[in-house]
């Protein structure tokens, strides 16, 4: 047990229920013994791509311009705004096509986040640092290595945040009982 890092994993509040942190969406931590280490489908490798916004924003813009083109066919006034929501939906689509992706792959030997390759006998604890927000929840995953130093990973546009840390903590598991 690794003292420094325990100390800095308290130092990370956990939630409560309190009326103060709900009224102003204090981040709070959640140890990935937290969690369970239940993965539906077992595969060798496990892929996270960041793909959850595209679909969602993609689908509304489209559903909006598909009424406003059925409008526009009727009223010439809506035309203007049919094509500049198709341009705006293109602009959308275009952009999720060539932007960089993030990918968490995750094996029994460790966890790559993007291009850093992390081995199990290497990370001391993981888990998700949220914050709330009015409509959502903002999750940081936070690794603590060993060797006493910390990486965080944002996980904007991720689908299930909780199922990579499921299938972290499987496959932690399955290294640990192998080892």
């Amino acid at each position: 047990m690794n003292e420094k890092i325990e100390k800095e994993i308290h130092k990370l509040s956990s939630k409560t229920n309190s009326f103060i942190d709900t009224i102003f969406s204090n981040p709070y931590f959640k140890r990935s013994t937290q969690f369970g280490s239940i993965i539906s489908d077992f595969k060798e490798t496990v892929v996270f791509e960041n793909t959850g916004l595209k679909n969602y924003l993609l689908f509304i813009v489209g559903f909006v311009v598909l009424l406003l083109g059925l409008i526009s066919i009727e009223n010439q006034v809506f035309l203007l705004y049919f094509l500049l929501l198709l341009l705006i939906e293109v602009s959308i689509f275009f952009y999720y096509k060539f932007r960089q992706k993030i990918v968490i792959t995750i094996t029994s030997s460790g966890v790559e986040l993007n291009t850093s390759f992390y081995n199990w006998n290497e990370i001391y604890e993981y888990g998700f640092l949220i914050t709330p927000k009015h409509d959502y929840e903002s999750y940081v995953l936070l690794l603590f290595l060993k060797n006493e130093t910390k990486f965080s990973f944002e996980l904007n546009e991720f689908n299930n945040p909780e199922e990579i840390i499921e299938t972290m903590n499987f496959f932690r598991n399955k290294f640990i009982s192998n080892s």
